[in-house]
């Protein structure tokens, strides 16, 4: 289901606008007010990409995207400034592997053809970013063994995948922010003996560098005590003047929550603490502001209670 608010007006009443059995939804807004929706519906019994948008009131008719009779999953949608689509998603290979497949659209129901843009491998988690300029970011998770993957789109065409983390070490649960001119900043979880890793590593100059890790703790984020699931993966946004990540770690007792804000040219800064002190908290999430203002929304155990908090 799915439901609309514009402005500061309330909340529209929820919608279904998936069939039985969808899973995995994610949204987007275009420049004009325009609200997106990509979902893993199906076709026959066939795992399918399908988007549809709020117009005119009302949502209009679930459309499949992806590649018919090919199983495909995960999606990701974004819009840049002009109200062009871009749509990734996992697109079903050989045994358990996926390849990373794209497509664009132009918001009046016109669909380039699915494009691959990595090798067939055992894939998850793509989390994408685009920027008003169109300049696309593209991060991924490849198992066995555990590495995070990276492309960024620049002027139509997507960079060679690139791993974003060191040979022979685990990487997981990346994000991705992209900004215009071809500058984009993942963040990922690094798995080490006995310890785990907050890394960064930045895509400029046509090429990724890094990895630079941020926080260091005993362990990689543990989900508190909660019903439910919450993500425990990192999170990063791009401002005009400066990057910020924020992300859950686990210290010796418990896991917390920080962040960290790099200006624009200068290395990342030491991280501060965002959840309160001796509190469990995780499933941090970032969004961008207007007025160039990041805010961190997060669990955390208060008292006994579960509560969200922000900063």
């Amino acid at each position: 289901e799915v439901a609309v608010r514009r402005g500061a007006g309330p909340w529209g009443r929820p919608d279904k606008i998936g069939e039985r059995n969808a899973r995995g939804p994610a949204a987007a807004v275009a420049p004009d007010g325009t609200a997106l929706v990509a979902y893993q519906g199906y076709v026959g019994t066939t795992p399918a990409i399908r988007v549809t948008q709020w117009r005119d009131g009302g949502w209009q008719a679930p459309r499949s995207i992806s590649s018919p009779g090919v199983g495909a999953r995960q999606p990701q949608i974004a819009v840049d400034g002009a109200g062009q689509i871009t749509v990734a998603w996992l697109r079903d290979g050989d045994g358990l592997n996926s390849t990373m497949t794209v497509a664009t659209g132009d918001g009046r129901g016109n669909w380039t053809t699915p494009q691959s843009i990595s090798s067939a491998a055992r894939v998850s988690r793509p989390r994408l970013s685009v920027a008003v300029d169109g300049t696309a970011a593209l991060v991924w998770q490849r198992d066995r063994p555990a590495e995070v993957w990276g492309s960024v789109r620049r002027d139509g065409i997507w960079s060679t995948p690139t791993r974003l983390g060191e040979a022979g070490v685990d990487g997981r649960e990346a994000a991705v922010a992209v900004r215009g001119g071809g500058r984009a900043d993942a963040v990922w979880v690094t798995d080490r003996t006995g310890s785990a890793e907050i890394t960064t590593a930045q895509f400029t100059a046509g090429r990724w560098q890094g990895p630079v890790a941020l926080d260091r703790g005993s362990d990689r984020a543990h989900e508190i005590v909660r019903p439910g699931r919450a993500d425990t993966g990192p999170a990063i946004v791009q401002l005009p003047d400066a990057t910020v990540a924020a992300w859950s770690i686990f210290t010796p007792n418990r896991s917390r929550v920080r962040a960290a804000q790099r200006p624009d040219g200068q290395p990342w800064p030491a991280p501060i603490d965002l959840s309160a002190a001796g509190a469990p908290a995780g499933g941090v999430a970032l969004a961008q502001m207007p007025g160039a203002v990041a805010t961190a929304a997060w669990e955390e155990i208060d008292a006994g209670f579960l509560r969200a908090r922000s900063e």
